[in-house]
């Protein structure tokens, strides 16, 4: 016989409904018995339940039947309705309970029946609110004693809607039960007490009425059944009643009768499994309290537990799991853990795929609580425990987020080493990405450890490896984000501010200064000090003097601080004005009152200040702020501030004469210094993990030009959370964050799709544009990554050594010997290594040494020119993009050194020493487009600062380079014919051509298999 599915049973119950109502109005009893036994049956699918309510009537098909004459045929009307009822959503079934309660006062008439068809319509809460209205609980108690088993059906089901005293007259009959012999009694009894638990009232009454006594002395039968139902009923009342609990952690050997539960039901296998279950959770309820938990820990309960969650992992092991979780919050319990070898097997459990993501988040929060039990505690696998945390902190297991973020908070940054075994594994990389990758409800827990790290120097620079910066922009940008976020962004960027100036560089490709003058007045005085704290540490820096002093006004700055009114704010202003030109930050916001002169001594005398800027800073706030905070910051900042008041230094700019503009472009020393940013190189790992691991879609577009280029769409259904586009084509691949309309989120992930693409038309204003199905061309485009990245992962760089009055690379190159000071500066970039024992990149040198360097995960080669000869200097310089000149002191550098290395020189660095510190500038052929890294004007440059800036820069020049004539030819060409080859390759598909590659993929996989 065939099956039918769904939808065919629907169809033929549809043809079939007309005959159906003809059998039930027939009048003949075998003929609506006969019907209604096969109605019953097609009730009994749960997908056309639905159906058959919407065809039969209550009043009109089902009333007639309930008031028949005959009763055979009231039993079988009674048993549909009990059916049909169970899961109905609305109260159809309501006019029915007047019928049924008007038959329960006529003690005559055979009532079980009836009785089973009112515990049906129980489920509903309406129709259960107008049994406690009609006041049927007195009614169904005058029913008890003939037909106890069905009343106890309905009260198991009234019981869920209890109000404050609607059941009070029942409580005493419920507990009576408990004694009962009989199982099903029994069973129905204990659930009916259990449904109580959200009416403290009726708890205190089942107290008083012995209910404690009765669930406890059923947990000596022999029934399985009996013994789960009980606990079920003891788990429900103690989780909702302190006093039940207590009462319960009273009884006389309580806890031994759980643990005898415990090893038996472990004894049973599969039909003891629930009562295992159900053990575990009541344990877990009674753990209200440290001296619950104590107790607990002496009875020896902490052995079969432990022997529990140790088995296979199943429904009674995640249980036993959760209960060890509850009791490791006390210290004589979680010492009791520990020494029991809780720990390992905790840490098996989080890095186990075996565990159910449920369990894994149950085992961080044991370690969670261990640990803030004694920081000290018996925790001696760290060599375990940090890289594993460092893996489960990738987004994807965001479930147990807030435990190991609560893990690396307590753990990992209690000492250097262990934050930097947490570094080395990943774990802050993982976090970063979690900020952009999770909703906002475990956005808090990931700023809380980064907060946490922060304050440690590798940590904070692992932040800035892994573009901390990018997230946390759209972070604090994005209008949506609650304001705790907010907060602790700032005071995250704040920290990092402290560590190294490549974050200072880093932040300007974000316009940070800008948002943080934007949110100075935020309501929220948390995000006032923050900013303040992040705009006076980026102070301390000549790069950040400079984006400071752009963005920031003197209005603005000065309401804020008289908004937060308290001295850390004050303190953190006056350190602002004491680094920057107050002169120019007056005249910005305030020329109208400046006049002619850009800043007139007197202005900053306490009269001319009352008088004239405190009155005009009230005019521009309104009623905003305080005129008496005004007047004291005001006084705090320009009166009794220490320090000088202007920034005119000397200029320490490294200047090149001479005009050269048709060869070479040279950086002008007074150029707005740009972000040092550092160009995408892990573009296959961010596709791999972030977009590969994860549900995406992939697009391929053919452009104007005949060039192709592949759309990868990272969707999101979370209103807060954007949709992600990694856009490649020859030159390069960036990801952007798409705005989609609100529509694209609603619906499954077919439907999503179409949506998508035509988002996608009109957001590249395209139309040949189509989506691959095929997975393998995630394969292909992670090769096409691998063979022509767009980033540097090697570079090759030459030193060359200038000596005053040496004007032609013939000189330069004669320099076989040099300063003190210049090696210095070549150790400071690289070490010295052997090329015969060298396992790194040579960069083509291939004997003798050379000096290497790793610089944030790129390999570095440097051919110093004075170590080589003749013929190296030829075919390596000569064929090296990126040149360092490092002038002695008293050299000028003459550009025409540049022209006469060749033509694959693209860029250059010059560097001069200047008392143990450096001057610097760039100059690059005119082929190349600008690029970020340009240099501030009048600034020294520290070793490491020089380092981060000129390998940057010249990084930054190298891939420019790959796409300017004349290199590009060398990358654009053979990626774009690559891209053009995946067009072919995955062509647009029809619906049924799709269908027939996957059956046919599917078939070949399973031969393979």
């Amino acid at each position: 016989m065939v099956a039918l599915s769904e939808q065919a049973m629907q169809e033929e119950l549809q043809k079939r409904v007309g005959r159906y109502v003809l059998g039930l109005r027939s009048g003949e009893e075998e003929t609506i018995v006969g019907t209604i036994a096969q109605l019953r049956k097609i009730a009994a699918v749960a997908s056309l339940r639905e159906k058959l309510r919407e065809m039969l009537s209550p009043t009109s098909h089902l009333l007639p039947l309930v008031t028949s004459n005959s009763l055979n045929v009231r039993r079988h009307v009674a048993k549909l309705i009990s059916v049909l009822a169970v899961d109905a959503p609305r109260p159809i079934y309501a006019p029915l309970l007047d019928v049924y309660f008007s038959a329960l006062d006529d003690i005559t008439m055979s009532l079980g029946y009836i009785l089973d068809a009112v515990a049906a319509l129980c489920l509903n809460a309406e129709c259960a609110r107008s049994i406690y209205d009609r006041g049927g609980v007195q009614t169904l108690l005058q029913c008890a004693p003939s037909y106890p088993q069905q009343v106890l059906g309905v009260f198991q089901n009234l019981s869920q809607f209890a109000e404050e005293d609607t059941l009070d007259s029942a409580v005493p009959y419920l507990c009576e039960q408990l004694k009962a012999e009989e199982d099903s009694r029994v069973v129905a009894a204990a659930s009916a007490l259990g449904n109580l638990a959200g009416n403290s009232h009726l708890i205190r009454l089942a107290v008083r009425h012995g209910a404690v006594e009765g669930l406890v002395n059923l947990l000596q039968r022999e029934s399985f059944d009996v013994v789960a139902f009980s606990l079920a009923a003891l788990r429900n009342l103690c989780s909702r009643s302190a006093r039940f609990n207590q009462t319960i952690m009273q009884s006389p050997g309580i806890i031994s009768v759980l643990i005898r539960l415990l090893e038996e039901g472990a004894r049973h296998g599969q039909s003891g499994s629930i009562v295992v279950v159900r053990s575990c959770e009541v344990i877990t309820v009674l753990a209200d309290s440290d001296e619950h938990r104590q107790l607990i820990a002496i009875s020896g309960a902490i052995g079969p537990i432990m022997s529990t969650y140790s088995a296979a992992p199943t429904d009674a092991s995640l249980s036993a799991l959760a209960t060890l979780a509850i009791l490791s919050l006390q210290l004589e319990s979680g010492q009791t853990l520990i020494d029991q070898g809780l720990v390992p097997r905790l840490i098996a459990t989080m890095s186990s795929s075996s565990h159910s993501p449920t369990a894994r988040a149950y085992a961080a929060r044991a370690l969670v609580n261990l640990l803030k039990l004694d920081s000290d505690f018996a925790i001696t696998v760290s060599s375990q425990l940090v890289p594993k945390l460092a893996q489960l902190s990738h987004p994807r297991y965001g479930y147990m987020s807030d435990s190991i973020m609560a893990l690396v908070v307590l753990y990992v940054k209690q000492d250097e080493s262990t934050s930097q075994k947490f570094v080395d594994s990943g774990g802050v990389s993982n976090i970063v990405k979690g900020l952009r990758a999770t909703s906002s409800r475990i956005v808090s827990s990931l700023l809380r450890a980064l907060l946490s790290l922060a304050f440690v120097e590798s940590a904070a620079l692992a932040m800035v490896d892994a573009h901390l910066f990018e997230f946390a922009a759209f972070l604090f940008r994005n209008p949506t984000t609650k304001a705790p976020h907010r907060v602790d962004t700032a005071q995250l960027i704040s920290l990092l501010l402290m560590h190294d100036v490549a974050t200072l560089q880093l932040l300007r490709g974000h316009h940070w200064v800008r948002h943080f003058v934007i949110f100075l007045l935020h309501p929220d005085r948390s995000v006032r000090r923050y900013i303040l704290a992040a705009l006076q540490n980026m102070t301390r820096s000549s790069f950040g003097k400079k984006d400071v002093s752009r963005e920031l006004d003197i209005v603005t700055l000065i309401a804020a601080t008289a908004k937060n009114g308290d001295e850390t704010s004050s303190e953190m202003a006056e350190a602002i004005i004491d680094r920057l030109n107050v002169r120019a930050l007056l005249q910005k916001r305030l020329p109208r009152l400046m006049g002619s002169d850009p800043c007139p001594e007197s202005f900053v005398e306490e009269e001319t200040l009352s008088a004239t800027f405190v009155p005009y800073i009230l005019e521009e706030l309104g009623d905003s702020v305080d005129a008496n905070r005004v007047q004291l910051v005001s006084s705090d900042l320009f009166i009794n501030a220490s320090g000088s008041r202007n920034l005119n230094v000397e200029d320490y700019s490294l200047v090149v004469d001479g005009d050269f503009s048709k060869t070479f472009n040279i950086e002008s020393p007074d150029s707005s210094p740009e972000a040092l940013e550092i160009p995408v190189s892990d573009i296959p790992r961010l596709f791999e993990e972030d977009y590969v691991d994860s549900i995406h879609w992939n697009f391929i577009e053919t452009l104007p030009t005949n060039d192709v280029r592949v759309l990868t769409v990272l969707p999101s259904l979370e209103a807060d959370v954007p949709f992600k586009i990694l856009v490649t084509d020859k030159k390069t691949a960036v990801e952007e964050v798409w705005e989609v309309d609100p529509s694209v989120r609603v619906g499954r992930r077919k439907e999503l799709l179409p949506k998508v693409l035509e988002q996608l038309k009109s957001h590249f204003d395209t139309t040949e544009i189509y989506p691959v199905f095929n997975q393998e061309l995630n394969t292909s485009m992670m090769e096409l990554f691998r063979e022509h990245p767009q980033g540097v992962q090697h570079l090759k760089l030459a030193i060359i050594y200038v000596r005053p009055d040496q004007h032609t690379a013939v000189e330069l190159f004669g320099n076989d010997k040099a300063s003190d000071q210049f090696w210095d500066f070549v150790s400071l970039m690289g070490q010295r290594v052997s090329i015969k024992d060298h396992t790194g990149y040579r960069g083509d040198v291939s004997a003798g040494f050379a000096y290497y360097d790793v610089w944030k995960g790129r390999e570095v080669i440097y051919h110093v020119a004075p170590t080589m000869r003749e013929e190296e200097h030829r075919r390596l310089i000569g064929n090296d993009i990126g040149i360092i000149f490092y002038l002695e002191v008293g050299a000028l550098f003459d550009p025409e050194v540049m022209a006469g290395l060749g033509t694959v020189p693209q860029c250059a660095a010059i560097v001069q020493p200047h008392n143990n510190r450096y001057r610097l500038t760039f100059m690059n052929r005119t082929t190349l487009r600008a690029y970020p890294g340009l240099v501030p004007q009048g600034y020294l440059f520290g070793p490491q600062e020089l380092k981060d800036r000129v390998l940057a820069k010249l990084q930054n020049g190298f891939v420019m380079a790959k796409q300017c004539p004349p290199m590009n030819r060398l990358f654009f060409l053979p990626r774009g014919e690559a891209l053009k080859g995946l067009a072919e390759k995955y062509p647009h598909e029809k619906e049924a051509d799709r269908r027939n590659r996957e059956k046919n993929d599917q078939t070949t996989r399973e031969r393979e298999q």
